[in-house]
């Protein structure tokens, strides 16, 4: 069974794949959780327990590094890879900014009343 050290988020974000010192690899977050995150399957041959660090890109400034996190595979799927983070609670700061940026559209109430 699979444990997680929280609740998971649907969060999309470009992610770069770094190996080493190398980028190998473009894809996108398909969720997070505090532990972990869910990508996109880059195709690039990544093993289970291999160590990984994924770049999150800054949704503010294209181009930038909002995060760096040093993540190990934990299972490879066809469309997916899930990752476990280096440090057990990284995913807070990415589950964090997505509740800042999406939620106050998402749960504020039509204005009562009239137009």
């Amino acid at each position: 069974m699979e444990h997680r050290l929280g609740s998971r988020r649907s969060v999309e974000q470009m992610v770069r794949v770094v190996v080493g010192d190398r980028v190998v690899g473009l894809t996108k977050s398909l969720n997070v959780s505090p532990g972990g995150v869910c990508i996109l399957n880059p195709g690039i041959g990544l093993k289970r327990r291999q160590i990984v660090t994924l770049d999150f890109a800054s949704a503010d400034f294209p181009g930038q590094i909002r995060c760096r996190l040093r993540s190990m595979v934990i299972h490879i799927k066809r469309g997916m890879v899930g990752l476990m983070f280096e440090d057990e609670f990284a995913g807070r700061e990415l589950m964090a900014a997505s509740e800042s940026v999406f939620s106050p559209a998402l749960t504020q109430s039509p204005p009562e009343g009239g137009d």
